[in-house]
C-alpha cells in the first residue's frame, strides 16, 4: 500500500529561522534613518542593541508582525515535525 506524502518541513523551517534574522535587520535599517520631531534619530551611537531598535515606531510595527508570524509557524513546524517522527518510527518499528 502506498504510503501518503508528508509535508515537506524544510521551506518552514527555513523561514522560521530566516523571519526573526529579516525582522531584526529591518527594525535595525528603519530605527537608524528614522529621526524624531526635534530631528534627533531614534537611535544614535553606542545604542545599536537589537532590543531597542523594536523599541519606537514604526519598527516596533515592523517588529512586531516578522515575530508574530514567526510565532504563529513555529507550532505548526513542530506538529508537523512531529506527525513525521510518529509515521517515520510506526513504519520503522512495526516490521
Amino acid at each position: 500500500m502506498p504510503q501518503p506524502r508528508m509535508f515537506p518541513t524544510f521551506p518552514l523551517l527555513m523561514a522560521v529561522s530566516a523571519l526573526p534574522v529579516i525582522t531584526f535587520s529591518a527594525t535595525y535599517a528603519i530605527s537608524l534613518l528614522v529621526t524624531r520631531d526635534d530631528g534627533s534619530r531614534l537611535m544614535e551611537y553606542p545604542y545599536f542593541f537589537l532590543s531597542s531598535s523594536i523599541q519606537n515606531k514604526p519598527a516596533s510595527c515592523v517588529g512586531t508582525f516578522g515575530l508574530s508570524l514567526t510565532c504563529f509557524a513555529l507550532p505548526i513546524l513542530a506538529f508537523i515535525r512531529h506527525e513525521h517522527v510518529k509515521k517515520y518510527s510506526v513504519r520503522t518499528f512495526s516490521t
